[in-house]
């Protein structure tokens, strides 16, 4: 058997175990195929980037039963024995293979490889750039350490400096989140972290965004827990005049988003009735399955025989014309996805919801999409705050930091263009967002948190209740 060290920089992984390897990839939180019998894993492509610690990024295809497969991304490195065993994929003599994304300790060669521009291999091959000059990685970043428990992707802090963010789930084509944060850089949008630089896969098994380096905000908070931290406290009325801040923030970003007349990826075309009326559809056909299976359980009461109201409001809305403009939007934005750092807002996470396949998160959307995802969001703090933090959160709350963060948000807005023509269509089509959101939130609390439902399912009968 080939020596681990020497399999590793030269980027031969035929002799890796794949049952080993296909035990790992399993059991990872970013791996999101469960429901799947998987039948291999193997190695279909590797390029080494670094031989002294031996570091090599490797793309590794997951077969299923269906005779479907997922392609995933995984950084191999080599160490002595004695590693977190969560970490390990194959043992091998004196030595372990391991997972250097989840156990960063050996990272720095890829900031040292985007500082210098680096093009590892032929084809297939890697290409690092970075974003801004050189000096702005001098010197080097070092202490890497794990940022939090991401769901889909893994990130990497470097001195509180700089945040390496690797997408696990691969599929051809620029991710949306780098292309959103080129194109924000290149418009001088000031209220995202800087981005500093990206790696790529090129060449078969497909063309693909491996990574990106972002500026870490070191003291920031993000929105949720601002806010979740404020209702506890009996803070909350402090929050409004920040709440308008965020809402102007997002207006800013949706104006920046729809400033380009010559690229087609960005620019802004008109909402057309046959768009929602495409939404409407998939989510008239999750109603009907959600509410023939809805739990007995008192808070969905109110809202159980109420389905045809749904769809009767998905196909007024629907039906309409004068819907405004769609652009790039964020995607999936809520309180969490925004930072608090230095008395202003930054906006992160733009690669939209991680389970939507990659072409479907770059369509464009009308931005009061993005606006439902943090109207729902402040709901869902509210909620949270009263069922599990049993905060006195008074009854007007709500409504009072909706309206503030809608005003911040329409006064930045309503000159661009992208608005539906009158305020009663505005908030016809925010409403069908904010419904969208409640009844797909419904959907995830019966499955997975049944102590939450009663949250989803109050948004659901109010908007309801609210006059066409």
């Amino acid at each position: 058997m080939t020596e681990p060290r020497d399999m590793l920089i030269a980027g031969d992984l035929g002799e890796l175990d794949e049952d080993a390897l296909a035990a790992f990839v399993s059991e990872r939180r970013w791996y999101g195929s469960r429901q799947h019998t998987v039948t291999h894993a193997r190695v279909v492509a590797a390029t080494p980037i670094g031989e002294d610690p031996p570091l090599v990024v490797t793309l590794v295809e997951v077969g299923f039963q269906s005779g479907a497969h997922e392609l995933y991304q995984l950084m191999l490195g080599l160490r002595d024995p004695g590693g977190s065993a969560a970490t390990t994929i194959w043992s091998v003599g004196d030595q372990e293979i391991y997972e250097a994304y989840d156990d960063p300790r050996d990272l720095q060669s890829v900031l040292a490889h985007i500082r210098s521009s680096t093009t590892l291999g032929g084809e297939p091959g890697l290409e690092f750039r970075s974003a801004v000059g050189a000096d702005h990685f001098d010197p080097l970043p070092g202490n890497p350490r794990l940022a939090g428990h991401e769901q889909s992707n893994t990130s990497v802090v470097f001195d509180d400096r700089m945040i390496l963010k690797c997408y696990r789930r691969l599929e051809p084509g620029i991710n949306p989140e780098l292309e959103v944060l080129r194109f924000l850089a290149a418009h001088d949008f000031a209220h995202t972290p800087p981005l500093l630089g990206w790696f790529a896969h090129q060449g078969p098994p497909l063309d693909t965004t491996l990574g990106m380096v972002q500026h870490y905000l070191e003291d920031s908070q993000d929105g949720w827990e601002l806010v979740a931290a404020a209702l506890r406290d009996g803070r909350a009325d402090e929050l409004l005049p920040s709440l308008g801040g965020l809402g102007a923030v997002t207006g800013q970003l949706h104006a920046t988003l729809a400033n380009e007349r010559t690229d087609p990826a960005f620019v802004p075309e008109e909402v057309s009735p046959e768009g929602l009326a495409l939404m409407s559809a998939a989510l008239d056909e999750l109603t009907a399955d959600l509410f023939a299976n809805l739990p007995d359980d008192p808070a969905l009461a109110p809202i159980a025989g109420r389905a045809d109201d749904i769809r009767e409001r998905l196909r007024g809305v629907s039906k309409s014309t004068g819907l405004g403009r769609k652009i790039r939007v964020h995607g999936d934005l809520h309180l969490g996805q925004a930072l608090w750092s230095d008395d202003q807002w930054h906006l992160i996470d733009f690669e939209g919801e991680p389970a939507r396949p990659v072409n479907e998160r770059r369509r464009k959307r009308s931005p009061l999409r993005d606006v439902a995802g943090l109207v729902r969001s402040l709901d869902y703090a509210v909620g949270a705050a009263r069922l599990h933090a049993g905060a006195d959160v008074p009854p007007t709350w709500l409504a009072a930091a909706r309206a503030a963060l809608l005003d911040g948000y329409f006064a930045v807005v309503e000159p661009t263009g992208l608005l539906p023509p009158t305020s009663t269509m505005t908030e016809e089509v925010l409403g069908l967002y904010e419904l969208e959101k409640a009844v797909y939130e419904l959907r995830y609390e019966v499955a997975h948190r049944p102590g939450w439902v009663a949250i989803p399912a109050a948004a659901i009968e109010s908007l309801l209740d609210e006059p066409v």
